[in-house]
């Protein structure tokens, strides 16, 4: 082997999966790694706040596994190399009831909020020894191909359509 071609660094093998139970444990291990994933269970957007502060770490994980188990996976999880790193929740957005009630996204969205057409990203975790490897461009890829194969549509909010001019 040439001298360049072994100092050259390793690039890793980016893949993802819809999640599912036969990938409970590697999204657990993903959501383990860093941030609030693990505290969390991804169940945040889908809580009124009432709800969240009623419920503790085994009760979200029993929603979340629910969730999980049923006809419509509620996320993806990204593999580097074989290994759980990352994940992202993507679903309608009327079933993260929290982006309903999001001031930001109310006043700047033209889609009614309970259009099951609307699809929406909540959250992205990444295992710290997988940042910087473009796991959450692979995850956003995937969640988008994923929303539009489910029927959402694409849609601009105010807030991206209004740019400034260039003069």
């Amino acid at each position: 082997m040439s001298e360049a071609r072994r100092n050259l660094p390793h690039m890793p093998t980016i893949t993802t999966e819809l999640a599912s139970p036969a990938v409970w444990d590697d999204i657990q291990h993903a959501l383990s790694g860093g941030g609030d994933g693990r505290g969390c269970q991804c169940v945040w957007p889908v809580l009124t706040n009432k709800e969240w502060e009623a419920t503790d770490l085994a009760q979200r994980t029993a929603l979340f596994q629910q969730e999980v188990a049923s006809d419509r996976p509620p996320g993806i999880v990204a593999y580097v190399d074989g290994e759980a790193a990352g994940w992202i929740r993507v679903g309608p957005r009327p079933a993260q009831r929290r982006l309903g009630r999001t001031r930001n996204i109310v006043a700047t969205t033209y889609e009614p909020l309970d259009d099951e057409g609307v699809w929406g990203v909540s959250c992205f975790v990444v295992r710290k020894e997988h940042r910087g490897q473009g796991l959450n461009a692979a995850l956003l890829d995937a969640a988008v191909a994923f929303a539009k194969d489910s029927g959402a549509r694409v849609r601009a909010t105010r807030s991206t359509r209004a740019r400034p001019s260039r003069t």
